[in-house]
């Protein structure tokens, strides 16, 4: 219950600040995002020690590791495409009087393609690619354990809309809004030089270097030439080109979309779990199911944003688990709900509250799992390369195997700094 609550009150302080948004006539989901490509590439070390004694037992824990991601994003008005490659990778050590010491070296890689060409202005095809490997390499006692875990899906699709990306149209609106505050914006712009503004930091946002500080520089006095050429501020006012810098420096990690999207399509997937010497453990599922998607995104003037996506599997599924040599074969069907809500608080600081619910059933109620998770997530920006981060999660899980109704819940908090190369 003080887990709840505790999630009951994050949404409630976001809720009641509603009130306090300065309104703006511009509508961010009228921007149409430019032909770019953007690369990103961030590392977030990690370093845990934790040592507790509780009446007769004692236990030491030691983690040392890294999460790291690659991103790489395309829009066209022909093709949108999001390529991301992220891991894990550490060392961890654990010790106590009384059970089995593991002592090992973990790896997990995931990587996912989404890759969209449009034929018609809001039709398009898609195909969705998914691999994800875990490995653990631990000591146990005179055993040693390797598990490792692959996941394997490909996804192709028929769809319907679009999604926008409107940050950078945003990150304009946050800039203006600045230079007004300041009383050092000459003009009240109207939408298509808002719109001018808001191109212009698509394309310079593009530039690239390998000398960041070249890039950097580069950025900022096309930015500055916009501003100053097309009367948004005067170059005599030395204040203007400090807050220019300030606000562009660090708005550039916000990401927020615009528009709806329906798909359908099929879905093939594998999940192969091998636990080395433990092969009674060991699984393979195989699974090929039809599915629908609707997405729905919409970015509410500067402040709000509302995510909200619903989709729904219905196919078969194989599945052989340890030394079987035949697969048992079952039809299964997946129906899953995501509502957020994001509120950006300032120019370096926003949060985000949602919700998601997942219902599989299985013909014959074997293995038939339930789940519901509330998420909050807490961003502040220390500078343009480091992000500081919070994170919460409340999780209920029901499994019905068919001969027994297991239940139980998580919650979990994290913080943790991100340190953005490029």
């Amino acid at each position: 219950m003080k887990h709840r609550n505790i999630l009951s009150l994050g949404f409630l302080v976001l809720f009641t600040v509603i009130g306090t948004c300065q309104k703006s006539n511009y509508e961010l989901g009228s921007y149409l995002y430019p032909d770019v490509e953007r690369r990103q590439f961030n590392i977030s070390p990690f370093f845990e020690f934790t040592s507790y004694d509780f009446s007769s037992t004692a236990a030491k824990r030691f983690e040392l590791s890294s999460n790291y991601s690659l991103f790489e994003f395309i829009n066209r008005r022909e093709r949108q495409s999001r390529f991301s490659i992220s891991g894990n990778v550490g060392y961890k050590d654990y010790s106590n009087e009384v059970s089995s010491t593991p002592i090992g070296f973990h790896l997990s890689n995931y990587l996912s393609w989404t890759n969209r060409a449009f034929f018609k202005e809001k039709r398009y095809f898609e195909i969705d690619l998914y691999a994800a490997y875990r490995y653990n390499d631990s000591s146990l006692s005179n055993d040693v354990s390797k598990p490792s875990f692959l996941d394997l899906s490909i996804a192709p699709k028929l769809g319907f809309g679009r999604m926008e990306f409107v940050s950078d149209a945003w990150h304009a609106l946050e800039l203006l809004r600045v230079l007004r505050k300041e009383g050092l914006l000459l003009i009240d712009p109207s939408e298509e030089q808002i719109t001018q503004l808001a191109n212009t930091l698509s394309q310079i946002k593009n530039f690239r270097n390998p000398d960041a500080r070249l890039e950097n520089i580069a950025e900022f006095e096309e930015l500055c030439r916009f501003l100053i050429e097309n009367g948004f501020c005067s170059a005599e006012e030395y204040r203007v080109f400090a807050l220019i810098k300030d606000v562009y420096d660090f708005e550039g990690f916000v990401t927020r979309e615009h528009g709806s999207t329906f798909a359908v399509g099929i879905e093939a997937k594998s999940d192969q779990n091998d636990f080395d010497n433990i092969s009674f453990n060991n699984f393979i599922l195989n699974s090929y199911s039809a599915l629908i998607e609707y997405k729905n995104n919409k970015a509410f003037k500067e402040f709000w944003q509302y995510n909200q996506s619903y989709s729904a599997k219905v196919g078969q599924q194989n599945l052989k688990i340890g030394s079987d040599e035949d697969f048992f074969g079952y039809k299964a069907l997946e129906v899953q709900l995501s509502n957020s809500i994001g509120y950006y608080l300032s120019r370096r600081t926003f949060a985000t509250l949602g919700l998601t619910a997942t219902l599989q059933v299985h013909d014959g109620g074997y293995n038939e799992n339930n789940s519901l998770s509330a998420f909050m997530n807490y961003n502040y920006y220390f500078s343009p390369q480091t992000r500081f981060y919070v994170r919460g999660n409340y999780f209920v899980y029901s499994n019905n195997t068919g001969h027994s109704l297991e239940n139980s819940d998580l919650f979990s908090v994290n913080a943790g700094v991100n340190y953005f190369f490029f």
